[in-house]
């Protein structure tokens, strides 16, 4: 009998198939419904895919053309990030954000009344925590309503990061074992994981780490803003720049060409 037992289990192992990860391209956050079953978590990245900058200062693109320029001049990433990141900061505390689709707000809103766990992750470090919330706040988005956990959690890992009213402020830390870190901290452990992100490479991470935990993920490659990021231009990023330093009163008397 207890060999016919082990047998059964193994065979039931063996056929039972493993949890498919989807990941796909959308320009639409409404595409996540039909995804969406019990006991699933829903992840929203910030920057891109809720909210976006009113120019290209500021923005993923302007960031990243800074810290590949810092490379060539030979830094390494980490001291490239941190000069550019003052500069950044300044952008960030100075500059209103956007909604990128006027039906989020109403999407997070409507998921929240459905009781179902919804919460934020972002490589936003902890100096914008509360700036972000606030702008969150007045563009119409709260992620406390229905977050999974109701305290604050440190999560560190690499970089100082921490969950703070249904929001992850990750920095530049695995997305993946973050989230882990996460559940393991909390002790909520969802039976699905949907992430929307507009970065392929922020969904891989955490798809990995899913599957590491049995845990089924589907990720939405937010595409929305596919084409305005195109359009990045540095030489008219870096005149926007000087203007701006330039009312604030802090740009030196010879511009720099940096």
């Amino acid at each position: 009998m207890k060999r016919k037992l082990l047998l059964f289990v193994l065979l039931t192992l063996c056929c039972t198939p493993p949890l498919r990860a989807v990941i796909f391209d959308s320009p639409d956050t409404t595409d996540i419904l039909p995804y969406i079953t019990q006991e699933t978590l829903i992840v929203f990245d910030l920057d891109d895919t809720v909210f976006r900058m009113p120019c290209m200062l500021g923005n993923d693109a302007w960031f990243q053309h800074h810290v590949d320029t810092k490379l060539t001049k030979g830094l390494t990433y980490n001291e490239s990030t941190q000069e550019v990141l003052l500069t950044y900061l300044l952008l960030q505390y100075f500059s209103e954000l956007e909604l990128i689709d006027e039906k989020t707000p109403e999407l997070i809103s409507d998921l929240q009344r459905q009781q179902l766990p919804v919460m934020a992750l972002t490589t936003r470090c902890l100096a914008l925590a509360e700036h972000t919330k606030k702008e969150l706040r007045r563009l119409g988005v709260h992620f406390t309503f229905s977050c999974p956990w109701p305290h604050d959690v440190e999560l560190g890992i690499t970089h100082a990061s921490k969950y703070t009213d249904g929001i992850i402020f990750g920095a530049n830390n695995h997305k993946g074992k973050l989230l882990r870190k996460f559940f393991e901290k909390t002790n909520f452990w969802p039976k699905k994981v949907i992430f929307l992100n507009d970065k392929l490479s922020n969904l891989t991470p955490v798809e990995s780490e899913m599957e590491l935990l049995g845990i089924e993920f589907i990720g939405l490659r937010y595409s929305a803003e596919d084409e305005r990021k195109k359009e990045f231009d540095a030489q008219i990023a870096a005149d926007l720049l000087y203007e701006y330093k330039k009312k604030l009163g802090i740009v030196p008397l010879i511009r720099s060409h940096d």
